[in-house]
């Protein structure tokens, strides 16, 4: 069953893309929500700080979504790669998400630019992993460049497409014609030997937000993505299903139930397949060091 707190995430959701950020109140989400005003600000402290979790919530679905389109797929096979930029930036434009992100910019109560360059980040991080696995382990000093590059080139292809209403344009085309620039550059640079920033520059500035909650997320995420990566193929359901739970604890609840996720990992602790991965014992160090 839905938590209430998750309910009230969604329901924002769905009152910001309806009615805009700025014209719904609080009180218009305590009333569609159905809970007290005490309720409310028991999860959240004011309405901006609610956005950011609506915002956080869908780049957590919206990542699933595109990181299930790799289960038990070749993961250098590049048109599964563009299946996956095709889901995530459908999710974006389907849940009307442009509209009130564009709203959001321009809104002083929101750390709008805060949002964007998580969001922009985690995006960049992902690519880079994603063309190492469809280019090589020997392109992947120009990988990063490229995935800056190809993320440009992407989101203003698409915010151009948008502002014109260009009916002949749909998404398909524009992640297809990126690709194939991205081909390009990846086969440029790699001739050229150019190179503009070092492969591990992205985890130096995720290093940067050590005290922030976006990074704890981040990480957490990575680490126990990788995990899951790891598990492929075998029969771990309930190991994965303990995954999941700690890394819903440790990122969306305030207060992490220590006990709770200390029992999970001691329950992990009883699977031979997770002990014996290197990623595991990161996950237990960083639990600690929280």
């Amino acid at each position: 069953m839905k938590n209430k707190k998750q309910h009230v995430v969604e329901t924002a959701e769905r009152l910001f893309k309806e009615k805009g950020y700025q014209a719904t109140s609080i009180q218009d989400i305590i009333e569609a929500s159905q809970i007290s005003k005490g309720t409310f600000y028991n999860y959240f402290t004011a309405k901006n700080e609610l956005v950011i979790e609506v915002f956080h919530d869908f780049i957590r679905k919206a990542e699933l979504d595109r990181d299930a389109l790799l289960d038990g797929k070749d993961p250098s096979d590049i048109t599964i790669f563009i299946k996956q930029v095709e889901s995530f930036i459908g999710t974006g434009r389907k849940q009307g998400f442009m509209t009130l992100f564009e709203e959001l910019i321009n809104s002083p109560e929101v750390e709008a630019k805060k949002l964007m360059t998580i969001g922009k980040l985690r995006m960049i991080r992902w690519l880079q992993h994603r063309f190492t696995d469809i280019f090589g382990e020997d392109k992947k000093p120009y990988l990063l460049d490229c995935a800056i590059m190809f993320l440009g080139l992407l989101t203003q292809n698409i915010h151009f497409s948008f502002w014109t209403k260009k009916t002949t344009i749909d998404k398909s085309m524009i992640v297809a014609y990126s690709v194939n620039r991205l081909i390009e550059m990846v086969q440029a640079l790699s001739k050229s030997g150019e190179q503009l920033f070092e492969a591990s520059d992205i985890e130096k500035i995720f290093d940067n937000f050590s005290n922030e909650k976006e990074c704890l997320e981040m990480k957490m995420n990575r680490i126990i993505q990788n995990i899951k990566k790891e598990l492929e193929g075998k029969e771990v359901k309930e190991a994965i299903d303990w995954l999941d739970f700690i890394l819903e604890e440790m990122t969306k609840q305030k207060s992490p139930r220590k006990f709770l996720v200390e029992n999970a990992v001691q329950v992990l602790e009883g699977n031979s397949h997770v002990t014996e991965l290197e990623e595991f014992k990161l996950l237990k160090e960083f639990i600690l060091i929280d």
